[in-house]
């Protein structure tokens, strides 16, 4: 082949890598947690707090997944606040104690505003963990798992919240985009 067709066939089999491959990981990802046993430690992430400081849907539903999940082990509340309203962690707490979890379990981190954040602050509060199971949204499953393997994190399931309504596109289209930003960014990521 020559160089300036093999050039040409570059340029346009970018875009398909570029867009195909964050479409292919959030949509296919598959952890398989349903084989394993659970780890000694348990991490929430964070959703969205509404204006009256109550969950989104999101976050109930990775709440209501947890519920079940926990039994005495540590649990990582992670999730911050971009304004005046509580952190994401305080209110999953709240949601918790109200679904008789004990409140001794629950450890939180309240500065990070997004994914990569979540996992980098909840580092420390991990030390002590041999592995760590995570909840989150079945369409956030493959960045956190991606941003977990990247920072050292040793994952055990990746469990999906149990969804109330299918996955909107506005929500796909981002996570495309944010999963795409993690994939190719990552060391500028890091640095700043």
């Amino acid at each position: 082949m020559k160089p300036v067709t093999s050039f040409i066939l570059g340029i346009l089999a970018t875009p398909f890598i570029v867009f195909g491959y964050p479409v292919y990981q959030v949509n296919f990802f598959d952890s398989g947690w349903e084989n394993k046993t659970a780890a000694d430690c348990l991490m929430v992430l964070g959703a969205k707090v509404l204006n009256n400081n109550s969950p989104d849907l999101m976050m109930r539903e990775r709440i209501n997944t947890a519920v079940h999940l926990i039994s005495d082990q540590k649990v990582i509340l992670s999730g911050g606040t971009v304004d005046q309203k509580k952190s994401e962690a305080e209110v999953m707490k709240e949601l918790l104690v109200e679904n008789g979890i004990d409140e001794s379990l629950l450890v939180l981190e309240t500065k990070s505003t997004s994914t990569y954040q979540n996992l980098l602050y909840s580092k420390p509060l991990l030390e002590e963990c041999e592995m760590v199971d995570m909840v989150s949204n079945d369409f956030h499953l493959a960045r956190v798992k991606m941003t977990a393997d990247r920072l050292g994190i040793p994952t055990n399931r990746l469990i999906p919240a149990q969804s109330t309504k299918p996955n909107s596109n506005e929500r796909l289209l981002r996570e495309y985009l944010a999963y795409a930003w993690y994939w190719l960014a990552w060391g500028w990521m890091e640095k700043g």
